[in-house]
This record gives structure tokens, C-alpha cells and sequence, in this order.
């Protein structure tokens, strides 16, 4: 509203120039918005389709959520009063990708039965689309935050776990790989321990590093992404 405002003004006052300026603004902002609105319905059309590959089945509930964000897709970059859509194909395409590239949790936490008498329970389980590939990478990880009494201690728990979730994994879902999250400040102390390194590289244990003040992954070790 204040923009219009101040386009009325700019135009009574005959500054065209200016005034073409704010219009070339709220198109921008107008766009932006829309490219917004389509990024967030492309989250939900990629979580679903992703759900549907992961389980190897569907629900009235995923295809009605695939049609519902296929069609506001749409109908959020067409425009209203004239011929043709908001976004070019390679701002639309560019939006869509940028969808792609997120890890959506399919699984919190992941249940595995592994025996008629166990079942456990790790963290999560994550998936991401490679487009280029045109395949899903699919994670689970396990969280310790490091905040017993003793980091030792708390290791060895994280290892034990690790090891017996990988087994599990490797039985039930073999394309899944396992990752053991762990805080930034853990990794650049105790985990530089010589001896916490070689049990790292002697088990293949996959690290996560987090920082959890931002709520950032900050290095995978290794990628889960081949190049």
C-alpha cells in the first residue's frame, strides 16, 4: 500500500523516472513472492513423491497432496489478468531445483525391527532427490549431543550404537547410509584425540558435524553426495 502511495505521488508530480523505478521494485518484490510460494509447494510435492519411492507405495492422502501442490504451482506463477506466467522457465526451473537440494525427514525417529524380541530406534531418517542422477540418497542418523559426565564414557556409547544400527541397517535397508551427528565444538576437542580418530577410521564411522546454536550442518565426513 505504501508503495502505491508513493507511486501516485511520483506520477502527480510528473517524475516518471522515478516512478518506473518503484514499478520495476514491486515487480520484483511481487515476483519474489511468488517464487517464494512456489519454493514452498515444491517442498511438499518433493516430500511426498519422496515418500512414495522410500515405501513403495501411496496413499489417497500423498496423491491428493502431489495433485494440490502440482496445481498451485501453476496456478501461483500464471498471471491472472493477462497471458503468461510470473517466472520465466529458468527462474521456475532454478526455484525447483533449489527445492531438490534439502534433506526431507521421512522417519523421526526410524524404526527397525531387527529380531521378534528387538526393535530400535535411531534419530531419523533423511532422503534428497539428486536430480542429476535422477535417484534419492537416503540417510539415517543417530544424535549424541556429548553432555555426560564423561566424553569417553559417552563415546563408547555412541560407537556401540553406531555399530549395532549399522548391522541392522545393512539387513533391512542396505542403500541407507548411517551417519553419527555430533556437535562442532566435540569434533574440534575430544574427536582430534588420536586414539578417538583411529577408532573413527577403524569402524568407517560417518560424521555429521553440527553446529547447534545455529541449527547448521557444518561438514559431512564423509559426503554423503559422490562427485
Amino acid at each position: 500500500m505504501e508503495e502505491l502511495l508513493e507511486l501516485r505521488t511520483l506520477l502527480i508530480g510528473g517524475n516518471i523516472s522515478d516512478a518506473l523505478l518503484l514499478v520495476e521494485e514491486m515487480t520484483e518484490m511481487s515476483k519474489d513472492d511468488k517464487l517464494n510460494k512456489i519454493y514452498s509447494f515444491a517442498k511438499i510435492l518433493l516430500l511426498h513423491l519422496i515418500k512414495q519411492q522410500a515405501e513403495n507405495r501411496t496413499t489417497r492422502s500423498w496423491d491428493l497432496s502431489i495433485k494440490n501442490a502440482v496445481r498451485e504451482i501453476q496456478r501461483t506463477n500464471q498471471r491472472r489478468k493477462v497471458k503468461g506466467n510470473y517466472c520465466e522457465p529458468s527462474e521456475l526451473r532454478e526455484t525447483l531445483e533449489d527445492a531438490y537440494d534439502i534433506w526431507f525427514i521421512i522417519r523421526d525417529p526410524f524404526f527397525l525391527r531387527v529380531s521378534e524380541n528387538i526393535s530400535i530406534f535411531v534419530d531419523l531418517a533423511a532422503d534428497k532427490l539428486l536430480l542429476a542422477e535422477r535417484e534419492t540418497l537416503k540417510i539415517a542418523v543417530e544424535v549424541k549431543s556429548f553432555v555426560g559426565l564423561s566424553n569417553l564414557s559417552d563415546f563408547h556409547l555412541a560407537v556401540g550404537q553406531f555399530l549395532n544400527y549399522r548391522l541392522a541397517l545393512e539387513e533391512l535397508e542396505s542403500d541407507r547410509i548411517l551417519y553419527l551427528a555430533i556437535p562442532d565444538d566435540i569434533y574440534n576437542t575430544f574427536f582430534q584425540d588420536s586414539f578417538i580418530q583411529k577408532v573413527i577410521d577403524a569402524y568407517s564411522i560417518k560424521l555429521i558435524i553440527v553446529n547447534p546454536k545455529k541449527g547448521e550442518i557444518t561438514l559431512w565426513k564423509p559426503s554423503p553426495i559422490r562427485n
